[in-house]
């Protein structure tokens, strides 16, 4: 069995330590990062697809309409991350929470309802600089 060790130390001088394994004896240690960091991106895509997509929700009978649902869960994690990916723009860490982008779809989405229904240009109160709070009003701090 192959084993990496990993240990750093944060900020606050706390040492701490991780021991990642693989049956490959030939990975190396670049590999078994790489093998670990996949694993856990798929645990990610699960776990928002279970709590956000309703991945779990399904009441199909039949094989092609269980295949349906499960590949749209899982289509809709990977859409959205793939627009925040594009929409990220700014020098800090890429973080992707999909709880934060539901509710800033979710305010997108009321803020053009309640200007379509009193009749209010939308474009304008784009540019107004309360727009990106009211945006990600609710939504998680990354």
């Amino acid at each position: 069995m192959r084993t990496v060790v990993l240990v750093w130390s944060t900020a606050d001088g706390k040492r701490h330590h991780a021991i990642l394994a693989t049956a490959d004896l030939t990975a190396t240690v670049a590999d078994v990062l790489w093998i670990y960091q996949a694993r856990f991106q798929l645990e990610f895509l699960f776990s928002d697809s279970k709590q956000y997509t309703g991945l779990t929700e399904c009441q199909a009978r039949n094989k092609e309409a269980f295949d349906l649902h499960f590949n749209a869960s899982l289509a809709t994690v990977t859409a959205a991350r793939a627009a925040a990916v594009t929409a990220h723009a700014n020098d800090e860490p890429f973080v992707f929470l999909l709880a934060t982008q539901k509710q800033i779809a979710f305010n997108e989405h009321l803020l053009a309802e309640i200007s379509a229904k009193f009749d209010y240009n939308l474009s304008r109160w784009k540019k107004h600089p309360a727009y990106e709070e009211l945006r990600r009003y609710g939504a998680l701090a990354a």
